[in-house]
């Protein structure tokens, strides 16, 4: 997780720093901010893939900035087949972005598998990107600049007003969440899975890239094959998401979900340390004790964390904090 902030446009530095300070969570490793008239690009970076300088972020390479919060699972791939045409200094997933648009254009999120937000500025044209399931999140307010940011509450700062959008209520009265573009904060607009945005000129533009209806359904004829396409997928996918240069953990609760992820994750050699959460007094919410037995089953390291109901209330204020429900 790292933290996306940035200005186009008139700007004061002192509320930009501390607009940018109140998604500081998002990342502790660097902190890094291209200041320059009409332009404030910050980045919080939560090192994960190269966690030497070098891949501090934002990214400049001639005149395209990068500040981009995710991973990208296929980067050593796209790295390979663009060694020939760009010349890298790190061995991040970041700067795979920077050599896939300069191969590709725009299109070339369409080359990446992953989870993302990128801000990428080029010259005097800025693009947002969202990843196809919209798993990381981009908000964006436009006024007399253009602000946007990982979190809500770094936006805040700068409305004029806060007031309730209310077509952002009637979307969370039928799905349970404001659909996008809306938020909560009439003027908060946030980018939509599979979605891009282009701004130049003071100008928004808003395109998909990416739509869950257009992928053709497959076609399984019997039990065997749904079968075996599920386990190679998951093996796959799983196994693609294990490249990290830092430790990974993993969440083991009492379901199949959990228990498959860290059965993929072995078969394909890494064994991870694991966590179950477990409630004191809340037997009825405790799964422990499944945890424990698949642990034993699989073979992991397992470590338990019980928390009380006075943990769970102190905590709920930081919770709905982070969750930008002010």
């Amino acid at each position: 997780m790292c933290g996306i902030f940035g200005i186009i446009g008139d700007y004061n530095e002192k509320k930009a720093k501390a607009a940018l300070a109140k998604i500081s969570h998002r990342g502790r490793d660097n902190c890094g901010i291209v200041r320059e008239p009409n332009l404030f690009f910050a980045h919080h970076r939560l090192s994960i893939q190269d966690i030497s300088k070098n891949a501090n972020q934002p990214f400049k390479y001639k005149n395209i900035l990068l500040s981009f919060n995710g991973e990208i699972y296929n980067f050593k791939e796209l790295r390979e087949s663009l060694q020939d045409t760009f010349e890298f200094t790190s061995s991040s997933d970041s700067e795979v972005i920077i050599a896939a648009y300069l191969k590709w254009g725009i299109n070339f999120v369409s080359e990446l598998r992953g989870m993302f937000a990128i801000a990428l500025l080029d010259s005097d044209t800025l693009f947002l990107f969202r990843d196809r399931l919209g798993k990381k999140p981009l908000f964006y307010l436009q006024n007399e600049s253009f602000i946007f940011a990982s979190e809500i509450k770094a936006l805040l700062p700068f409305l004029h007003k806060t007031e309730m959008d209310e077509d952002a209520l009637l979307s969370y009265m039928s799905f349970l969440a404001p659909t996008p573009p809306f938020t909560f904060f009439k003027g908060i607009k946030k980018l939509g899975a599979g979605e891009y945005l282009t701004l130049k000129d003071s100008h928004v533009e808003l395109k998909r890239y990416f739509d869950l209806l257009d992928n053709k359904p497959s076609v399984i004829t019997n039990k065997d094959e749904a079968v075996s396409n599920l386990e190679n997928l998951l093996e796959e996918s799983i196994g693609i998401r294990l490249n990290s240069d830092v430790p990974m953990a993993s969440l083991l609760s009492g379901g199949i979900d959990s228990a498959t992820i860290n059965a993929y994750a072995l078969k394909n050699g890494v064994n991870l340390q694991t966590y179950t959460l477990g409630y004191k007094d809340y037997a009825k919410y405790d799964e422990r004790q499944n945890a424990k037995d698949t642990a034993e089953f699989l073979g992991l390291s397992n470590k338990e964390i019980e928390i009380t109901q006075n943990d769970f209330i102190e905590a709920s204020d930081k919770v709905l904090d982070t969750l930008d429900i002010i």
